[in-house]
């Protein structure tokens, strides 16, 4: 796979050839892109700013990178009609899109457009916990002209009940998947390849099933932090030799068995359970966890069994209490 910091390297490699023509032929002029003013207005290589409109797009010359921000879009339809103008280079970085202004990302909505980040979150200036989301459905093959280049897939405050899951295997270099403040009814089961890190915070699951992590094996970082989780699987994380972080604060757990976070990983640093409700935890709990810290702040923890925490201790655990 391509590794993220390549990436610059092809988009230049990919762009100074084009440009260079386009300088040769005039392909920024009137009789290329349209009725336009000529190649002042407009930022190469980023599209006329009359044919993208209300979405922005700027060069970032020295990632020679494109972003494209569509902050300011109504809806789908408009949307579509943006990434169906003339795009003559059709290879963006980031893309931003409103959570609060879209209920569907259809199939052919971006056309040939290409992106390695995208985000949509609530339209600036409202923040994340007071957004209403809109956006319901997102189709499989939205990003799949992305299945080479996706690196981050960010979704904030949507209404997203189901999503297709089951396609993030197809991008080839997708590192991070996000899907916040959505009424998820079950914990997704995921498989690939690429993703290390993963947060799926304030949704609406309460349960983690077996081997629910099983398709993640270079799974470093999961958050699952303000969700009603109340029953999750042994060995969830017992099959990830490169775990680093384990966040899960603001939950609903109330007793921890037996195995619940045990751990292969030799690189864990830190396991955050703060603010939940956890009354108990039997022995073995935190089993393969070695030096690093667990965060166990404002739960109901009255007492310590020593044949617990002992062993975490003498294993130069890092243990958190209070509050």
């Amino acid at each position: 796979s391509i590794a993220p910091f390549t990436m610059a390297g092809l988009r230049l490699a990919y762009l100074i050839p084009i440009l260079a023509m386009c300088y040769i032929q005039g392909c920024y002029g009137v009789d290329s892109l349209g009725a336009h003013d000529g190649p002042y207005n407009r930022n190469l290589p980023c599209p006329n700013p009359e044919d993208i409109a209300p979405c922005t797009c700027t060069y970032v010359e020295d990632d020679g990178a494109m972003d494209m921000d569509c902050d300011n879009i109504a809806d789908e339809d408009e949307l579509y009609q943006v990434f169906h103008s003339l795009i003559p280079f059709p290879i963006f970085r980031k893309l931003r899109l409103p959570a609060d202004r879209l209920t569907t990302l259809s199939e052919n909505v971006f056309g040939n457009a290409t992106f390695e980040e995208v985000a949509v979150k609530c339209s600036q200036g409202i923040s994340q916990e007071q957004c209403n989301g809109t956006l319901t459905t997102v189709d499989p093959n939205t990003f799949i002209k992305s299945a080479s280049t996706l690196i981050i897939l960010r979704f904030w405050s949507s209404k997203i009940s189901t999503f297709p899951f089951e396609t993030l295997g197809n991008y080839l270099n997708l590192n991070l998947f996000v899907l916040n403040y959505s009424p998820l009814a079950s914990f997704p089961i995921i498989n690939s390849e690429t993703i290390t890190e993963l947060a799926l915070n304030y949704d609406t699951y309460q349960e983690i099933p077996p081997n629910a992590l099983d398709g993640l094996p270079n799974l470093k970082t999961i958050v699952l932090e303000g969700n009603s989780i109340t029953s999750m699987a042994k060995d969830l994380f017992a099959y990830l030799p490169d775990l680093v972080q384990i966040i899960m604060n603001r939950g609903g757990l109330h007793h921890l068995h037996s195995q619940q976070f045990a751990v292969s990983s030799t690189n864990l640093d830190v396991l955050v359970l703060q603010s939940n409700l956890i009354e108990d935890v039997e022995p073995d709990t935190f089993i393969g966890v070695q030096s690093g810290t667990i965060v166990l702040y404002a739960n109901k923890l009255t007492t310590l069994p020593e044949d617990t925490w002992k062993p975490l201790l003498d294993a130069e655990v890092f243990l958190q209490f209070g509050g």
